[in-house]
């Protein structure tokens, strides 16, 4: 979803099982026209604001290696192998897909659906590719 100039988006999620969680939203970055945007959960904000004008690359980390703990102490993964662009590459080659990790500590108590809520903190076109719920344990 391209959401242009819209401020702010939230939506449910499907029902989620209790347990402890690692969010990640992939999305197109690198680009001054991109947001920096907070993510809330049922209302509260939570983790890390993602500044999507910049990608690992420009940080001067790039993709060392699938592991690198320097690339996830910044809050990025690679994006997945398996998405492709309208040229063929894949999403893990790019630093512009990356992966961004809001929050690694979600906590769910209790299997139920939840309100998940992009409010842009500085506007610009929010390009959200996918949203996961890693499973940590």
């Amino acid at each position: 979803m391209n959401l242009g100039s819209v401020t702010w988006i939230e939506f449910d999620t499907p029902v989620l099982p209790k347990g402890k969680y690692e969010l990640r939203v992939c999305g197109n970055q690198g680009n001054n026209g991109r947001p920096i945007f907070q993510t809330y959960w049922d209302g509260q904000p939570i983790g890390s604001q993602w500044d999507m004008r910049s990608n690992p690359s420009e940080l001067g980390i790039g993709w060392p290696d699938e592991d690198s703990l320097e690339l996830r102490e910044r809050g990025y993964v690679r994006g997945r192998a398996d998405i492709f662009d309208n040229s063929g590459n894949s999403a893990y080659d790019l630093a512009n897909w990356a992966r961004f990790i809001v929050i690694d500590d979600l906590l769910m108590p209790e299997q139920q659906s939840h309100v998940l809520r992009f409010e842009t903190i500085r506007s610009g076109g929010i390009p959200i590719d996918y949203i996961e719920f890693v499973p940590v344990d």
